[in-house]
């Protein structure tokens, strides 16, 4: 698994071909990785996703500190992203392992990119918080990033035969590992 932050190009759905930019350490790792396995022919899928993390931090986290705190939090307006949940991840993964082998590099995201605001809004609107979510720009700070991070999944859903996640999907499962999250805090 390797990511989707490195892509170059400006538009919202970058291909598999695309130009690369390694603009921080992470993206120069993940970039690494690929030409390190890139002799034995292996299925590199390029893609982020989102999902509750244990050590406390990442997007989902940081709704979950808004519903149950009542905290405001800054949605970017002009960062695009397809990610996907953990749970179309581990899907995809399962229907790879059991009969359908591939090789080559595929981007596995939403069908079409969303930005961070539409994400973090129409999550918290479930809980009926979406007038925490101030609208915002983001503008570089200690970790320099690409804002737009979508990309095209088509080749994956082509080759495999499948259809894409959507965004609304992506919301519902986070929505559903909020509530799960509440019921074991609780």
């Amino acid at each position: 698994l390797s990511s989707d932050i490195f892509y170059e190009n400006a538009e919202n759905n970058s291909e598999e071909d695309a130009n690369l930019i390694l603009n921080n350490q992470y993206s120069f790792q993940k970039f690494e990785s690929e030409k390190i396995l890139a002799d034995i022919e292996p299925l590199i899928i390029r893609t982020s996703f989102v999902g509750i993390d244990f050590r406390g931090k990442g997007i989902l986290n940081a709704i979950s500190d808004t519903i149950n705190n009542n905290k405001e939090m800054n949605g970017w307006i002009n960062v695009f992203s397809s990610s996907v949940s953990v749970y179309q991840l581990i899907k995809l993964i399962q229907f790879i392992i059991f009969g359908n082998r591939i090789t080559g590099t595929y981007n596995f995201g939403t069908k079409k990119p969303y930005s961070k605001f539409e994400y973090v809004y129409e999550t918290l609107k479930f809980f009926k918080k979406e007038a925490l979510v101030k609208e915002v720009e983001y503008s570089a700070g200690n970790i320099d990033r690409n804002c737009n991070c979508g990309m095209s999944s088509e080749k994956i859903a082509e080759e495999l035969g499948i259809d894409l996640p959507t965004k609304d999907g992506v919301i519902e499962d986070s929505v559903n590992e909020l509530k799960q999250l509440q019921f074991l805090d609780n």
